[in-house]
């Protein structure tokens, strides 16, 4: 007895044999990450809130000199690219959600992919800076 579906993967629902598509195999990743990326941030979150209410003054030159320490640089680092990174990942799921027109969509993606590496790259050379000019 041979039939038709037996022919098919089996794994395929009954809607993806008749689009012929089956699962699109992503997505899943992308989740855990931006839960993995909030999850990071609360503690990050917290830490940098303390510290800034812990600062006696928020001057420029007593911020800076507190940034400047090395493992107070690295903690920002770390909650800046975090941060960035959950943003990236929240900004391109409302875009591949709502933004229906091909091109603009593509163009949005790019934009907000280049955004978060020159954020990231501008946030590590601040750093960089004060750490060196101490």
């Amino acid at each position: 007895m041979s039939t038709s579906a037996n022919k098919d993967t089996p794994l395929q629902t009954p809607l993806g044999r008749v689009r012929g598509l089956g699962s699109a195999k992503s997505g899943a990743h992308h989740w855990i990450y931006q839960r993995l990326t909030a999850v990071l941030l609360i503690p990050l979150m917290l830490c940098l809130v303390a510290t800034l209410v812990t600062l006696p003054s928020l001057e420029h030159g007593e911020a800076a000199a507190y940034a400047a320490q090395p493992l107070v640089a690295l903690t920002l680092f770390f909650t800046m690219a975090a941060m960035l990174y959950h943003a990236k990942l929240g900004l391109t799921v409302v875009i591949e959600d709502y933004v229906h027109c091909a091109c603009v969509r593509i163009g949005m993606l790019v934009a907000v992919k280049i955004l978060a590496v020159i954020a990231i790259s501008a946030v590590s050379l601040a750093l960089i800076k004060l750490v060196i000019a101490g």
